[in-house]
């Protein structure tokens, strides 16, 4: 390899054993705790991935990647996801585009539920995106993306006259932009960004779900070599729900904003620790259902703290 060249390759393999269902169990009287449920039925799968990436940079500031991935599974067969992007830097500001394809694998309980079907194939994705960053002062990063993202396969719930099954007949089709503001020194950073999206299926139909509007904020800061706080909101915009929300008697979900906060010590005589608080505020929040229930409870405070140590040879 030299200078203007290079290339990346790799190999996987994978083994999973998956729960083709849930296990149910039941209590006989609203005062006694149910007995545990039995281990569900598994399924397995066997996975080998194989990808190749090449770089060629012709000249000065100017980056051409491109590369494949190829998969073979016990499940869904075969499958190639071809990737490709060029990147050009001038004046330290940086223009970037890119082509790629990404996949979603059917899972037991898509190919297994309601009547079955074995034929069910991978959710397939096709996604063109690009970016334009500027470096305003010092320190201070603007950034600016837009994307076009097209899925097809998607899975489908069919109905008939003995019950149900999940097949490839969905497409969704979204198209959002992006504006990121960043700004970082030595012992701080920041950022702010806010994403449109637009989702329509093949019939031009508004998908419900996603939001039009989400805002994401985060702030970190650095006591010193190893201590850091991380302090980050999400706010989510009004939502449709798939289904009628009878507790709401509305088919919309409220908009949001949920914080959380982390204190981490990073590297302090070979440990490192952290204490992290999800949803600080104790909101009550929701995501979307086309099941039941008609919404999804989001978890309340939680507090996790991990801890580790590394043995330095």
């Amino acid at each position: 390899m030299n200078e203007s060249f290079s290339l990346t390759s790799g190999l996987t393999l994978e083994y999973e054993s998956l729960a083709k269902d849930y296990s149910v169990t039941y209590s006989n009287s609203p005062s006694e705790k149910p007995p545990a449920p039995g281990k569900p039925d598994m399924l397995n799968n066997k996975l080998a991935s194989v990808f190749v990436e090449p770089r060629f940079s012709p000249f000065e500031n100017f980056l051409i990647t491109c590369g494949f991935r190829f998969d073979h599974s016990t499940v869904y067969d075969e499958i190639v996801t071809p990737r490709a992007g060029i990147s050009y830097n001038f004046d330290n500001h940086v223009f970037y585009l890119s082509y790629s394809e990404a996949f979603r694998a059917p899972k037991p309980w898509d190919y297994t539920d309601g009547l079955g079907n074995p034929s069910l194939l991978p959710e397939r994705m096709k996604s063109i995106e690009s970016s334009v960053s500027f470096f305003v002062t010092n320190g201070l990063k603007i950034n600016f993306t837009g994307y076009i993202n097209t899925l097809k396969n998607a899975f489908v719930k069919e109905q008939s006259s003995t019950g149900y099954k999940w097949v490839n007949s969905g497409e969704a089709n979204t198209k959002g932009v992006e504006c990121a503001l960043k700004y970082a020194n030595k012992s701080f950073k920041s950022v702010v960004n806010y994403t449109y999206t637009q989702s329509y299926n093949e019939l031009e139909n508004f998908i419900p779900e996603i939001s039009k509007h989400t805002i994401n904020v985060g702030i970190t800061y650095s006591f010193c070599d190893y201590f850091i706080v991380n302090f980050r909101a999400h706010y989510i915009g009004r939502r449709e729900n798939p289904k009628f929300i009878s507790t709401l008697n509305d088919k919309y979900l409220k908009l949001c904003t949920v914080f959380h906060a982390a204190i981490t010590m990073m590297k302090y005589k070979n440990f490192d620790a952290q204490l992290s608080v999800k949803n600080i505020f104790d909101i009550e929040y929701y995501h979307t259902s086309n099941r039941d229930p008609d919404r999804y409870r989001q978890p309340q405070r939680t507090f996790i703290l991990s801890v580790g140590y590394s043995i330095n040879n």
